[in-house]
């Protein structure tokens, strides 16, 4: 007996015994059948537009999804087999590389290292190299020579890398200044920008706690490849650019015994004071040395040191920013320095001649009002006994 509604075919045979087997009911009348058909194919063509649109987008999230399992999450689901493997895939160690490099040349780690006996500098030199010995010396603020027993030397994970300067690569408030030194006294290091753009970063070695270096802004007079100082004869002085006559401050090659040990001076390295001695624009005088015609690089010293306080630097294995020198805080200098109000009393010393309007310049620029030349107001340091 069947159900209500329902219609038994000849396809359910295998199924029915015989005796309850029917036929299907006759068709319809034929415009029904028509319709029927019609409305059929319709949604025949419909299904199939849908499914081709629908196979085409589905084929590219296969393909994408594919691509995703490949570079992103094979390489990193595990660990890939060695080389001499039959599974080994190159493309997931070298996905892996490019990762860890990225990650890498973001930061820079940096590990203390406590000289323990005689052997200890010869041994980490041999175990890091040449280049990140030098490196972590210049971390330390120190030379080869100071180095003793129960010191601790930083040790940076990469060498000559610009993450290692406590100095921004650009300072945009310096791009009209031709060339400028920046002498901080708080993480003992330089920076020498031209037109706004680092050249070049070391450590220093400036005053001691009795004699420290006065912070203002210095201008480079005259240079000297080798000297004998005033306060010592048997000291003798290399790469020497002076920076105050009058009290004897100058910069120039010396020992760097990781902390402010100088007599006001702003020590620095053999190479960087070679260096520094070619860069630096020394000042122009008059052919009768009566008068400064023009200054020379400008040197801005600032900051104070912590004499009483751990070495910044020691800090960065525990805070990598330790020795950092901000944007913010170089922008007020420099602003304070060359760019506010009128200048403060000129130190003693030759007058500098007044501008004049037309130097470099083609006939009739300064005799128009709008192109008059202005001098820059640069905020001079105040002269101290």
């Amino acid at each position: 007996m069947t159900r209500p509604g329902w219609t038994k075919t000849i396809g359910m045979a295998p199924i029915l015994p015989s005796e309850q087997r029917a036929t299907p009911p006759p068709p319809a009348a034929g415009g029904a059948t028509r319709s029927g058909t019609r409305a059929l194919a319709l949604l025949a063509l419909a299904a199939a537009a849908c499914g081709l649109a629908g196979c085409e987008r589905l084929s590219r999230l296969a393909h994408r999804d594919q691509l995703y399992q490949r570079l992103m999450v094979a390489p990193w689901a595990q660990l890939p087999p060695p080389p001499d493997s039959a599974l080994f895939w190159h493309d997931t160690l070298l996905v892996r590389a490019e990762r860890v490099d990225r990650e890498t040349t973001l930061a820079v780690q940096y590990q203390p290292y406590v000289i323990g006996d005689k052997h200890a500098v010869w041994n980490l030199r041999l175990g890091v190299g040449e280049s990140r010995f030098q490196t972590a010396l210049r971390v330390s603020r120190t030379d080869v020579a100071h180095v003793q027993k129960g010191d601790t030397l930083v040790v940076p994970s990469k060498s000559d890398t610009p993450l290692l300067s406590p100095f921004p690569d650009e300072l945009r408030v310096a791009r009209a200044i031709h060339k400028l030194m920046l002498v901080s006294l708080r993480v003992q290091a330089y920076g020498a920008y031209e037109e706004g753009e680092l050249e070049r970063w070391g450590p220093t070695s400036t005053g001691r706690r009795d004699k420290p270096t006065p912070p203002g802004i210095y201008f480079a007079n005259w240079k000297s490849r080798e000297r004998h100082s005033t306060i010592d004869e048997n000291w003798l002085l290399k790469w020497e650019v002076n920076l105050d006559q009058m009290e004897g401050i100058a910069i120039h090659e010396f020992g760097l015994p990781g902390r402010p040990a100088s007599h006001s001076c702003v020590r620095f390295t053999q190479e960087d004071a070679e260096w520094f001695f070619g860069w630096v624009d020394s000042w122009k005088v008059a052919p009768d040395r009566s008068l400064a015609m023009r200054r020379g690089t400008p040197v801005a010293v600032f900051g104070g040191y912590l004499y009483d306080q751990r070495r910044p630097w020691l800090k960065l294995p525990n805070d990598p920013r330790a020795t950092r020198v901000t944007t913010e805080e170089l922008e007020s200098v420099v602003a304070a320095y060359f760019f506010c109000g009128p200048p403060m009393p000129a130190p003693e010393g030759p007058p500098m001649p007044a501008p004049r309007a037309n130097v470099g310049r083609r006939p009739g620029w300064a005799g128009r009002p709008d192109r008059e030349a202005r001098p820059p107001v640069i905020a001079e340091r105040p002269f101290s006994p």
